[in-house]
Parts: C-alpha cells; structure tokens; sequence
C-alpha cells in the first residue's frame, strides 16, 4: 500500500468542516429568528457541501494513455485500456461509502431507472468501451471503490472521459460537456504524438478554465532521453504559442510512466519508493492535491465565508432594526398611560355632565305648568255635560237611577283623553331624551375608541388586544341601541306606565287611571263598578232643600262635588305622575350612563392590561434581540478570522 508525504486536502476537509460548523450555527440563528429565506440556503449549502466532491478531469487525445493514468491515480486497474481506442462513456471513480462495499451504478440513455451492481460483476469493457455488448444502452457509469492511500481518499471524483479527436463526435461532445462543471482539469498529453491539433482546438475553446488545469506529459517511458526535453520543448512551446499567449509564463509540464507506475503500486510500491517516484506519479498526485486544496478550495472556502458574512450581515442588521423599533415603542406605551388617565377623567366628566337631565327638567314643567288648565277644561266639559243630561232627564226617579252611571261615564271618558294626551307628551319626552342619551354615548365611546385604537397604541399593543377592545366597544354600541326609543320605553298605557324605567327608578308610576280610580271612588267606583256606596251618595244629593227645583239641586251639587274633589284630585294626581315619570327617567338614565361608563372604563383597563404585558414582553425580546445580536457577531467574527487564514496561508 502507496504512503503519502504530504496531506494538503486534508487542511481542507478540517477547514471545510469549520466552515460547515459555522454555517449550521448561523442556520439555527436565523432558524431562531425565522428568517425562512436564510434557512434554506444555510440548509441547501450544508447539505451540498457535506457531501461535495472536487470533480476531477482526465482530458486528452485518444490513445494518450488517459484510463492507464486514471488507473495509476486510484492504484489498481479499474477502466479498461486496450491497444484500440476504448474509452466510450464517462467512467466517474469515486470513493466507497462507509460500509466499503464496491460497486458499480449504471446510468442509461433511456428513461429508465439505474442499474446496481457489484464491482466485476459485469466487465466495464462492456459497459464503457467501444463496441461494449452494453455499452450502446449507457449513459455513464459510477464507480465505487475503496480508496486505499490514492488520491480517491479525499474528497475527489475522478472523471475517465472519451479520449479527443476520435472520429466518433459524439465522444468529444461529452468531454466537452463535462469541462463546463469540472474542479480541476488533467489534461493529458503523449509524449508518442505531443500536441496535436486536435488538442490545440479543444484547449483553445476552452482557455478560460486552463487556470484551473494540470498538464501532463504521459507514456514518457516510450521515448529517450534526448528525445524527452525536446517533446516537453515543443508541447510547452504550443501551449504557449498557441493557447495560453506568448505573454504567459511557462507551463508546468509533468511528465509522467503511467503504465509503469501501475504496475510498481499493484506490486505494493509506496508512494516514498525511489522507483515510484521516478515514474512521476507522486509529482502529479502532489500537484493535483495542492491545486485542489489551495488554488481552487481556498478560492470556494473564501466565497462561502463571505456569503454567510452576508447572511450574518443581514441577520445583525435585522435584530438592529428590531431592536430600535421595540425601544421606540417605549414612550408610546408610556404616553398611553397618561392618554388613559386623561381619558377616564374626561369619562366622567362627560357622564356627570348630565345634559340629558335638562330637557327633561324643561319638559316636566312644561306639563306641570298644563295641569291645572287640562283640569279646567276637563271641569268645565264635564259640568256641562253633566247639566245637559239632568236637564233632559225626564224625573227624578228616573235621574237618580242612572246619574252614577251616567257620571262615571262621562268622568271616565274625559279622563281616557286626558290620559292619551298625557302618555303622548311622555313619548315624546322620551323620545327626546334617547336621542340626547345616546349622543352622550357616542362621545363617550368616540373618544375612547381614539385612545385605545390610535397609531400609538397600535404600536404597542398586539392585534388580540386591540380586537378585544373594539369588540368591547362593539358591545357597547348594540348595548346603547337596545336601550329603546319611541316604540320601546316610555308610552303610558290604562294600566301603568311601561316596566322599562321601574326595576332602577324604584317607583310606582300613577297612570291618569289611577287617577280615575281614585275620583270615582267618592262616587261609587268606576265604570261597570256597582258599590253599596251609590246609594247613599245619591240621597246625599237628592236631600238638600226642596225649595228649588230637585234638577238645580242635583246640578248644584254636582258641581259642588267636581270643584271640591274631582278638580283637586286630579291635579294632584296628574302632578304625582309627571314628578314620577321624570324623576324615574332622570334615575334610570343616570344608571345607564353609569353602566356605559364602567363598561368603557372596563375595555380601557384591558387594554391597559394589554399594553402592561406588552411592555413586559417587548423588554424580554429586546433583551433576547441584543443577545442574540451578540451571538450573530460571534459568528461573523468567526468568518472573518476563518477568512483571514485563509489569505494568509
């Protein structure tokens, strides 16, 4: 088994895998800060570079002994070589996975899945050689084997391409094909045919990626020693002359027995052994290791430190930005505060204000001041009707049978009206102070609405909180407008003024029913009422001097009765249910008002509460943002020092 002297790719894989770490700590930073875009190109990159392998090419003309070098390049003889061309299809070399097995994967023209098998299974003859029994079916061919000390131990793909100038074009089209992604190119020439056309054409076509090339004079062997610096004379003068510029400094030309050195490494040679060193095989695997390890591997480690740069760049400029946008919000949340405090003392400003009470103070004077001409009117009317009736009553007998009917009739009727005008005064009161109340609660709920929803706090409260608040003041709305109006609170009705108003107000409203009630009691009793009383009222009035006529006499005392106890009922009556009914409107606007400003009280605490935790929050992520931030430019210092060595070395 070959020793090597030198290990410079290993520096690379210890550098690679540095460069790795890195990447996989930036990837769970901005994991952390769910920067989804920087997760996956942190997760693509980690994920190509762990398994990255240099693709290596092995170029050059037909019969320049290509396969034979890549056999010497992996120690054993793995592609064919023949005395013809052979050489049909891409053979890619690669190391074996951990379990060692060695095998071969066939890739296929077709549309078809590939093909395992075991190394020797099948002849590779067949598979990648001209006029292979397979080979007209092939696409290319992987093959996996152990690397031993060769070069396949490192991270390397060694790539046996279709030799140049064949007369099959289609075998140069996939060299060609192959050189747009290679690593690092070996360009191989013979030293029996140095320099053909063929291989000037093909370098020329492809002079932008010689920098990355290693050339290689092959089968040295098979000249002599006078004839040797004359080939290398004349290639170098070529490459020069031809492709690389006469401007260019000279290449570098390894000269090189491949098949000799085969054989010596399949006989156990090192790598250390005079006679393996004499072939030129360790001068070519030395320089293939140091172009890869520090031409082109510090060049693509350079590249990826300054993406993830990039990347932690763009990392500590977001925490910057989310940090200043929290420490801003700080004041805000501060200067909320004191809008709340000024919001509540105008609350109750606004709700002791109490201007709906003044209307209603108006309009109850308003009525007071009609009582006493309702109740003229009501006298005179009912006097007056009363009188007719006496006067047309045919009797006596027959008048005192049905006056206290007849009365309680006609005082019944008059007091309906009376009560109808009445309840319609009330409705219209009430009506008036609805639209008075729920102005109130507009400005009581507009100006909470524009602290609790402002910009500011918007800035310093989430969006849970904020809905929490305008379904607060939603409730509010559908509270204030389920308060009634015209058709649901205040129409005064025979029985009783509405409910709406007593649970709070805490009174018995007197309806002008009641009033009738009580006047028709002194005569009996309402309509359709036959009390024991009726009697004796009527002799009462049929007992007074017989000196006039007994129709002035009823009437007399008729009237005596409506000035004495009806007028002056009535007025107190209706007096009682107008202070009742305003008084009880006044205490139950009163409770509302006070219901709608503990409610609006209510939303405004819980935002404030809101707002409190926020704050709390925001000076945990803040602390969280500056250590994370931290963190982030440990990594970036990280980079750049892993960038420093990198030029350095």
């Amino acid at each position: 088994m070959a020793k090597r002297r030198s290990d410079v790719v290993a520096v690379f894989e210890e550098r690679k895998q540095r460069i790795l770490d890195l990447a996989k700590t930036l990837k769970g930073l901005a994991a952390e800060r769910e920067d989804a875009e920087a997760v996956n190109v942190l997760s693509d990159f980690v994920e190509r570079f762990q398994q990255n392998r240099f693709l290596l090419l092995i170029v050059g003309d037909f019969k320049s002994g290509k396969s034979t070098l890549v056999n010497a390049l992996v120690g054993r003889p793995v592609c064919p070589v023949k005395a013809t061309p052979r050489t049909a299809k891409v053979t890619r070399l690669t190391a074996t996975e951990a379990d060692g097995v060695e095998r071969v994967d066939i890739h296929f023209i077709e549309d078809r899945p590939s093909e395992r098998v075991q190394l020797g299974e099948v002849p590779l003859d067949e598979l990648v050689a001209v006029g292979g029994s397979r080979s007209n079916d092939v696409q290319m061919v992987d093959v996996f084997i152990r690397p031993g000390d060769t070069l396949l131990r490192h991270p390397v793909r060694l790539v046996d391409t279709p030799g140049l100038g064949s007369s099959n074009e289609e075998h140069s089209k996939i060299t060609r094909d192959y050189m747009q992604h290679t690593d690092a190119l070996v360009v191989v020439f013979s030293a029996s045919k140095p320099f053909s056309d063929s291989e000037r054409d093909f370098l020329l076509t492809f002079r932008q990626l010689l920098d990355r090339a290693v050339f290689v004079v092959n089968q040295i062997d098979r000249v002599s020693d006078d004839e040797r610096d004359e080939v290398l004379g004349h290639i170098r003068h070529g490459l020069k002359e031809d492709v690389l510029g006469a401007d260019a400094a000279d290449p570098v030309l390894l000269p090189v027995a491949s098949r000799r050195a085969l054989d010596l490494l399949k006989e156990g040679a090192n790598y250390d052994d005079e006679a393996l060193i004499k072939t030129g095989l360790p001068a070519i695997v030395d320089a293939i290791e140091h172009h890869l390890a520090q031409a082109h591997a510090t060049k693509l480690l350079k590249n990826i430190a300054e993406q993830q740069q990039q990347v932690t760049a763009a990392l500590v400029h977001q925490a910057m930005l989310a940090t200043e946008g929290l420490e801003a919000a700080g004041p805000l949340a501060h200067g909320f505060r004191s809008r709340k405090k000024k919001l509540l003392s105008e609350l109750d400003r606004m709700a002791s204000r109490r201007d709906y009470a003044m209307p209603l103070q108006k309009d109850q004077q308003s009525l007071l001041d009609a009582v006493h001409p309702a109740a003229e009117t009501l006298r005179n009317a009912l006097n007056q009707k009363v009188e007719n009736w006496i006067t047309a009553c045919a009797s006596e007998e027959a008048c005192k049978k049905s006056l206290a009917a007849i009365f309680a009739k006609e005082l019944t009727g008059m007091l309906e009206d009376l009560d109808h005008q009445l309840a319609t005064q009330y409705r219209r009161i009430g009506t008036t102070a609805y639209k008075n109340i729920h102005i109130l609660f507009r400005d009581m709920e507009t100006a909470t609405r524009q602290v609790i929803t402002s910009d500011h706090a918007q800035s310093s409260t989430n969006d849970d909180s904020l809905a929490r608040g305008a379904a607060g003041l939603s409730s509010l709305s559908a509270f204030a407008n389920s308060m009634g109006g015209p058709t649901g609170g205040y129409g005064i009705v025979a029985s009783a003024l509405s409910q709406a108003l007593a649970p709070s107000a805490g009174l018995q409203f007197l309806s002008i029913a009641t009033v009738v009630t009580t006047l028709l009691a002194g005569f009996a009793g309402p309509v359709g009422w036959v009390v024991a009383g009726i009697t004796g009222l009527l002799t009462a009035i049929f007992g007074f001097s017989r000196s006039s006529s007994w129709r002035e006499r009823v009437i007399s005392s008729v009237r005596t009765k409506v000035e004495e106890e009806v007028i002056p009922s009535l007025n107190q009556a209706m007096q009682q249910s107008i202070h009742a009914f305003a008084q009880g409107l006044i205490t139950e606007l009163d409770s509302r008002v006070h219901t709608v400003r503990q409610r609006l009280g209510a939303v405004v605490e819980e935002v404030s509460r809101e707002i409190d935790r926020e704050e709390r929050r925001r000076k945990e992520e803040i602390a969280r943002l500056k250590a994370f931030r931290q963190r982030v430019e440990a990594v970036q210092e990280s980079l750049k020092a892993f960038t420093s060595s990198l030029q350095e070395s």
